[in-house]
């Protein structure tokens, strides 16, 4: 039994796909999914379903639901399907899902960070970070889902990004993430941890004027648009490029594609 969320949503039994068609059932699907090992309340599931306004008969439309979702999945996938006041519990195992996979991964490289082992850990995060496959719940029709869970997935993938960056620049590997870093910063400019990762990287592969170029630009952004100084973290990274004490290049520098103008 395998479900997959970290794209179009799907399930597949013993090799074959299991056709959830149905839209709201695929919301309902989603939601249990999203929330496997928990119990997760009728009402969330309806608010999901109809986007906040759920007519009247709503409780036991979401019944019909679940029940048609026991009846596609078969008999022993539909017994994962428990009744749990005051709603209903999907039992998984962490690799019966590709989320549940990924948290697996997640807490495997925190583990040997903590050991000191960071190559393996850096692979545990590229691990993780390939069961993605496409823009989660982006084939659920439910706005509400897709903006309280998605934005959900969509932290926590830019969050193991960055814990793997982390690890990429602890093993020196510098100039190898920079042009994924660049590429990540140009989709988020404002978000500072990715800036100051790019920072450091540009540094120490001998771009150092690229490095503070990169602030000074990110800087006139977060003041424009969010009327803001650069955080403690990112003013520190510019602190210590400046300072060339903590950080001295490490590579030579190649002659790779420019830092990103913000926005």
């Amino acid at each position: 039994m395998n479900f997959l969320l970290l794209g179009p949503l799907s399930v597949r039994l013993n090799a074959r796909e299991v056709h959830v068609s149905a839209p709201r059932q695929r919301v309902v699907m989603a939601a249990l999914l999203l929330n496997a090992n928990r119990v997760i309340s009728v009402d969330r599931i309806t608010e999901y379903v109809w986007d906040g306004a759920p007519p009247p008969s709503a409780a036991a439309t979401v019944r019909t639901y679940v029940m048609r979702l026991r009846q596609s999945l078969g008999e022993h996938a539909s017994a994962r399907i428990l009744t749990r006041a005051p709603g209903y519990l999907l039992e998984l195992g962490e690799h019966e899902s590709d989320l549940g996979q990924f948290t697996a991964h997640r807490r495997r490289a925190a583990e040997l960070a903590e050991r000191g082992d960071l190559e393996s850990s850096s692979a545990e995060l590229a691990e993780a970070l390939a069961l993605w496959r496409e823009e989660p719940l982006a084939d659920i029709p439910s706005r509400t889902l897709r903006d309280v869970e998605g934005r959900y997935l969509h932290e926590l993938r830019l969050q193991t990004m960055e814990l793997r960056f982390d690890a990429e620049l602890a093993l020196l590997r510098h100039a190898e993430i920079v042009p994924e870093l660049v590429r990540l910063v140009r989709e988020h400019p404002l978000r500072e941890a990715l800036v100051g990762k790019l920072m450091l990287a540009l540094f120490r592969s001998g771009r150092q004027s690229e490095a503070l170029d990169l602030y000074r630009r990110t800087r006139v952004l977060l003041v424009e648009q969010l009327g803001a100084e650069p955080g403690a973290d990112l003013r520190e990274v510019h602190r210590r490029i400046l300072s060339a004490h903590h950080d001295r290049p490490r590579t030579p520098a190649p002659r790779a594609q420019p830092a990103p103008a913000p926005g």
